[in-house]
């Protein structure tokens, strides 16, 4: 079976064994292609996270895309300079801040949107270099994201967009969804058509990926029961949860 691996986002602990070991353990069961898009500067290492973030350390260190490049077997890597949207977007992020039920400021709204600009970027990147190899199924990830166990994908029913479960809305660490699926992951194009909707927008990231899919072709979410334990200091302390099938890392 012909797996994609899409990295989206910034490349926080990418050198985290953990996350490396999770991702590779893919390469056991399925053939694996890596694509990705990640904001990225190495002049800096630091980047804006949201305030909602419970990262507790510097996510970032020297040398991450390069070593994501020796770690990873990626067909297609886009990397682009971190970017403040607030510069080219103040509009749609108004409209959004306006509507949305959670008070977020801009700065917070603009890093919504990079996710998302992220997301749709990875996601040309699969599509303009894939060729005339086919994939039977996508999985869209982080570089933080540990994948502590991971469905059988002969079991699974294509046509659905597969979730964790760790809560109600659309837990967005790890989605698992055919290639015909990934249109209706691109919300970063329909924005305006998603704030200008009937839906309820509570202004989180995953409440905006949910209705972008309401929006196209309405496939159905299919949540994935699994354990996790989610990290959130450096001492290693774990907060314990249950139903999901990755984890976030917090710290090193």
């Amino acid at each position: 079976m012909k797996i994609a691996v899409l990295f989206y986002g910034q490349p926080r602990f990418v050198k985290n064994e953990s996350v490396i070991s999770s991702h590779k353990l893919l390469e056991k069961a399925y053939d694996v292609d890596y694509f990705g898009h990640l904001w990225s500067s190495e002049n800096s290492l630091s980047q804006h996270v949201s305030s909602w973030s419970n990262i507790k350390v510097n996510p970032f260190s020297k040398n991450d895309i390069s070593f994501l490049k020796e770690t990873y077997r990626f067909k297609n890597l886009v990397v682009e300079q971190p970017i403040d949207l607030t510069v080219c977007c103040m509009e749609l992020i108004k409209k959004f801040q306006t509507k949305s039920e959670h008070a977020h400021n801009t700065r917070d709204i603009s890093n919504i949107f990079s996710q998302l600009y992220s997301i749709e970027a990875a996601i040309d990147a699969f599509i303009n270099s894939k060729g005339p190899v086919e994939y039977d199924y996508v999985v869209l990830s982080r570089t933080d994201n540990v994948i502590l166990k991971f469905p059988n994908l002969n079991n699974i029913v294509t046509g659905n967009i597969y979730v964790s479960n760790h809560h109600p809305a659309f837990p967005d660490t790890a989605i698992i969804a055919d290639p015909k699926s990934l249109a209706s992951l691109r919300s970063y194009s329909m924005l305006k058509e998603i704030i200008d909707s009937d839906h309820r927008l509570t202004g989180t990231p995953e409440n905006v990926k949910q209705i972008t899919i309401k929006l196209t072709d309405n496939a159905p979410i299919v949540p994935l029961s699994r354990s996790v334990q989610l990290l959130i200091d450096n001492k290693g302390t774990y907060n314990n949860n249950s139903g999901l099938y990755s984890e976030i890392v917090r710290n090193n």
